[in-house]
């Protein structure tokens, strides 16, 4: 099965970046939108995976989690990869405790090195994928996005259970299936 270790977020977090979402929609660039449904903060990607191994990954996943706090974060800021003038994956940015976050992923990606995963070549970069481009956008359309919603942020929110998911890929989209999480202290506020 087809899995993933990510963060979900509040109702009022997740109204904002359907909100964000939905005013590129408006300009008319040409993309696959993430549903409502989908939307979350991936720390890591595993691929496909047998069964029987997600009780150590949410070991894994306890294990890195242990003696930390939560990390407080916002979704902020609108971006694309590879970049701005020729996007194919257009994302909301996240601020806020970015290098508790990052310690957390560095934690994790330890822990499941120890299960046989292979680290990722890239760097962890925190972001919230809204779309994926279909048609080449002018970077004027985008540009226009970015200053117009690129300064608006959501509330913040507490980033305190891990979650693995199931990935199961279908004609009308992936349906994602939590299989269980590793709770996050939160720290005082």
């Amino acid at each position: 099965m087809r899995a993933f270790i990510a963060f979900s977020f509040p109702e009022a977090v997740r109204s904002h970046i359907i909100s964000v979402r939905d005013a590129m929609k408006d300009t008319g660039i040409d993309a696959k939108w993430t549903r409502p449904e989908q939307i979350h903060l991936t720390l890591r990607f595993l691929g496909d995976i047998a069964p029987e191994a997600a009780p150590d990954i949410l070991g894994a996943m306890a294990g890195a989690a242990a003696g930390m706090t939560a990390p407080r974060l916002r979704a902020a800021g609108i971006g694309a990869f590879p970049g701005l003038r020729r996007p194919q994956v257009l994302w909301l940015g996240i601020d806020g405790d970015i290098e508790p976050l990052g310690m957390l992923h560095g934690r994790l990606e330890a822990r499941l090195a120890m299960l046989g995963f292979e680290p990722e070549k890239r760097g962890f970069t925190a972001h919230i994928t809204v779309g994926r481009v279909r048609r080449i956008i002018p970077p004027e359309k985008l540009m226009a996005v970015i200053a117009s919603h690129g300064g608006l942020a959501s509330a913040e929110f507490a980033a305190d259970r891990l979650i693995l998911y199931k990935s199961d890929l279908r004609p009308s989209g992936a349906v994602h299936t939590p299989l269980g999480d590793a709770p996050i202290p939160a720290g005082d506020i």
